[in-house]
């Protein structure tokens, strides 16, 4: 009997997400907001980027940041490298980054000037792989963080995910993972996402959505885009970005929901 791979993936597919879902509703996870939703929306934004079949060269970039702040009370400072690599299979993301933070603490003879408050070191891999030459894919991401002079000590998270393009306008996936801290209890997260670029004629329809949850914690963020092309050069642009965030502070439940509508313009040279 002939091997039937893309039976074979549904199928697969099938079982990862009974398992993503008994997962997610049988575990006890973390009672704080430990993160911003810009950190967790890493476990998405990386993989936003669509996989090229017919990409004819490979493209490699790498790139130093750094930065440094300061005012009257307080300094920091951040140094990293990225690195993006892009195959007709596959993309992948690699991010290293190091950041120290200071302070003024306490008051009158108690007070001390900038006490270093954060010496953090990030590691982040995050790629997504075409399967064979089916519709389907693989996202992974692991994300390493150490600050010895924070609450949590280290902090590091894992997940895989697997997802499928249609029709070249739309991308589904999911991805299911594990998070785990020194002093705070380990936790499943479960992290839909759907991503729509459909152009007619003029018009261009863009969305980035995702849902991360955690059972306590959760955020969920859509970006939807309308652009219309005036000329092959000139095009204007209406987006809608709404975010929803709820997680517990204090042993309170804490819901927030931020929008944000932006008109402009965008010139291709």
């Amino acid at each position: 009997m002939k091997f039937n791979t893309i039976l074979f993936v549904k199928k697969f597919l099938q079982l990862f997400y009974y398992i993503a879902l008994s997962l997610i509703f049988n575990q006890q996870s973390f009672a704080l907001n430990l993160e911003s939703e810009g950190e967790r929306e890493k476990l998405i934004g990386n993989n936003a980027r669509k996989i090229n079949k017919n990409l004819k060269n490979n493209l490699t970039t790498f790139s130093l940041i750094g930065n440094y702040q300061s005012d009257y009370n307080s300094k920091s400072y951040e140094i990293g490298t990225r690195i993006f690599c892009k195959k007709p299979q596959y993309n992948l993301n690699i991010d290293i980054s190091h950041s120290n933070d200071w302070a003024d603490t306490g008051t009158g003879k108690k007070k001390v000037i900038l006490a270093k408050k954060s010496e953090l070191y990030d590691a982040q891999i995050t790629s997504k792989i075409l399967i064979l030459q089916s519709p389907y894919y693989i996202t992974t991401y692991n994300r390493g963080i150490y600050d010895d002079l924070s609450t949590y000590y280290y902090d590091s998270r894992h997940a895989i995910g697997f997802g499928k393009i249609l029709n070249d306008i739309i991308e589904v996936d999911l991805s299911i993972g594990k998070r785990y801290s020194k002093n705070f209890e380990s936790a499943t997260l479960l992290a839909p996402s759907f991503r729509l670029n459909w152009q007619i004629n003029d018009l261009q329809f863009l969305n980035r959505s995702y849902f991360f949850t955690n059972k306590k914690i959760s955020d969920s963020e859509s970006i939807s885009t309308i652009r219309y092309y005036i000329n092959k050069n000139l095009a204007i642009e209406l987006n809608h970005n709404i975010d929803k965030r709820r997680y517990i502070d204090k042993k309170q439940i804490v819901n927030r929901v931020a929008r944000k509508i932006q008109i402009g313009t965008t010139y291709r040279f």
